[in-house]
């Protein structure tokens, strides 16, 4: 019934998903990670099918791919034990290449913690100066934006922020060539410490006097700067180091893609001719210089056009099947490389020996901490228990409603009495037992991860609750329907619970978790659910206008799922990211500076290109 689904052309019935062949190509676009049609999935079901494909299917596809990485570097390990069996103690491995480079990255690092401030204060300038330049590309646009915040950085603004920043470059450049004389200037760290001050300085000089065309180039030679975080970081020499090591896997991978790269381009090109869809025959396969361009994305595993002629399926099969996998090679080099020399600076570190991994929660206490609430609950036996439930039963008994004996002699009134007090303690050691042993189990599952199915359960199940659409007639957000009520009778009893556990939380841990993200999370969200209670702002929290005067209310959906920040309590996942995150802190530091400085300069000559080619076609009109 969707007519974006069942697409076909008048000359050729194979199109989209009107039959189990046409059907079967793009399932297999969806396993390699790719949902070229994802905007016409419709119906549930569809929907649900592809959530499935994702979830469970698609990393199945991912296999070849590691076993076929896996083997090379079985090879590479078996090429090293043969190396060591053949030359003995002179045997020279990969390994000893990662631990030797290791211990001098040690040393390297040694000396940049030395220099923290001077390399903090590179970073802000760098940073400062860069993102005051992509603002500047930015002005009279919606991205002109700090969140919220309008920001506004003007030619001459940038000029001065530009100038300023390459006046203290250049002043570190003169005591850095004071020291290093002739052997600073031509290294590498010289050239880019030489072009972060020269071409700023230019800019402050000329910006008022220069052309359009110059102007933007010395603007855009500011992202240079990234690179002189190269110096704390040394994130590229590692990748030109596994480069070295690896030259052999790399030059055979690089001439066998080039090779996939040029014929599978002239084959899409020959099937592609008669497509009876313009953009395709056209645009995209037009000639084999632009099957080049669109090949080189299909084949690093991104299909942004998915209506292919049936022999186009069959070569873009092959593809999928066989060709990918190996243009993902490099990153399975580079990503296995860096992992070696993570594991070589791990073994050679000392630094986080003392670095306690448990999380507060499971039994790390803290200082002012209440170890004795939960070690107490752990410890109470059967008989421990119902004698507490006794003594609190007496005393609510006592202090709230115990019942006196008649003052007047009576017998027969004293039986009664006597009998009414009887059911009145029964009554309320039943309450009590209930609400104690409720209370004990959950001050269990506060403090550690005892019996979580419940509490997972309930969180997710009230966090999907909160993000149900309107499927067909029901109205859940409508407290007037059958359904919004039995919506409505979940949230009420959801927050109970939630405040419920909330407390013994407390209880249980003390000040720790009212303070943890966890805590503040759990607040906020007990806080949102309550405001949804209300039936008269139900719906508008629900379904929210996105008014400028109303952020909260537009956030109570988004507040309520803060809820599932609780499994936290059960499954330590932020826990245990944060300790990977602290003890692999170096190496994704260099990781990320690879990643941000090849990101900036990318889109800093992406854009300069266009501008420039905007130029020059300007003038040529002119």
């Amino acid at each position: 019934s969707n007519c974006q689904i069942i697409w076909e052309t008048d000359e050729f019935k194979w199109q989209r998903f009107t039959s189990i062949p046409s059907s079967m190509w793009y399932v297999m676009i969806n396993l390699l990670k790719e949902h070229p049609l994802a905007e016409f999935h419709e119906t549930l079901l569809s929907r649900t099918l592809v959530c499935i494909c994702c979830i469970f299917a698609m990393p199945l596809f991912a296999l070849p791919s590691s076993i076929l990485q896996c083997s090379l570097f079985d090879a590479d390990q078996k090429d090293d034990a043969e190396e060591v069996a053949r030359a003995g103690d002179a045997a020279h491995t990969r390994r000893m290449t990662y631990q030797a480079d290791a211990a001098q990255l040690l040393e390297l690092q040694a000396e940049s913690q030395q220099k923290m401030r001077p390399g903090f204060a590179t970073t802000i300038l760098v940073f400062g100066s860069i993102l005051a330049y992509f603002y500047y590309t930015a002005r009279d646009t919606d991205h002109a934006t700090f969140f919220t915040v309008p920001v506004h950085v003007s030619k001459t603004t940038l000029a001065y922020i530009d100038g300023t920043v390459a006046i203290c470059f250049l002043c570190e450049y003169a005591s850095r060539m004071s020291v290093g004389g002739g052997s600073y200037i031509t290294s590498g760290y010289g050239l880019v410490d030489l072009l972060a001050w020269l071409p700023g300085l230019l800019h402050l000089c000329t910006y008022e006097s220069m052309g359009e065309h110059h102007h933007e180039i010395l603007c855009a030679a500011c992202v240079l700067r990234i690179f002189k975080l190269e110096r704390y970081l040394h994130s590229f020499r590692d990748m030109l180091d596994i480069v070295k090591e690896n030259g052999g896997i790399l030059g055979a991978t690089l001439v066998l893609s080039m090779f996939l790269w040029m014929f599978f381009s002239t084959m899409l090109f020959l099937t592609e001719k008669h497509n009876p869809d313009d953009e395709m025959n056209d645009e995209v396969y037009g000639s084999v210089m632009r099957s080049l361009w669109s090949e080189i994305i299909n084949l690093h595993g991104e299909w942004p056009w998915a209506d292919y002629t049936p022999m186009g399926k069959a070569v873009g099969t092959v593809i999928g099947l066989f060709s990918i996998m190996l243009f993902c090679i490099p990153i399975g080099i580079f990503g296995e490389g860096f992992m070696e020399r993570v594991r070589a600076d791990r073994e050679l570190s000392t630094e986080d020996d003392d670095f306690d991994r448990r999380p507060w929660q499971d039994g790390k206490l803290e200082p002012k901490a209440r170890p004795g609430v939960f070690q107490m609950s752990l410890a109470w036996s059967g008989e421990e228990m119902e004698f507490l439930i006794h003594k609190v039963s007496l005393i609510s008994l006592r202090r709230f409603g115990r019942v006196l004996p008649s003052r007047t002699g009576d017998a027969a009134e004293g039986k009664r009495s006597s009998v009414l007090e009887d059911m009145q303690q029964r009554s309320t050691t039943c309450c009590m037992r209930i609400f104690i042993r409720t209370s004990i189990g959950l001050l269990r599952c506060s403090s550690a991860r005892c019996e979580p199915a419940p509490m997972v359960v309930a969180t997710t199940f009230i966090t999907a609750v909160a993000t149900v659409e309107d499927w067909g007639g029901w109205k859940g957000r409508d407290t007037t329907t059958d359904v919004g009520k039995i919506f409505w009778v979940v949230d009420v009893l959801a927050t109970v619970w939630f405040i419920l556990e909330y407390i013994l939380r407390i209880v249980a841990t003390g000040w720790r978790h009212p303070v943890s993200l966890v805590g503040l999370c759990d607040l906020i969200s007990i806080a949102a659910f309550a405001y949804t209670l209300d039936p008269k702002t139900r719906p508008e929290a629900f379904r929210p206008g996105y008014q400028d005067t109303h952020y909260l209310i537009d956030s109570v959906v988004l507040l309520r799922l803060l809820r599932v920040f609780s499994l936290e309590s059960y499954f330590y996942a932020m826990h245990t990211l944060r300790c990977v995150l602290w003890l692999n802190k170096w190496p994704l530091a260099r990781a990320g500076g690879a990643l941000v400085s090849i990101w900036f300069v990318h889109a800093t000559l992406l854009l300069s290109s266009m501008t420039v080619v905007g130029l020059s076609s300007r003038d040529g009109q002119d």
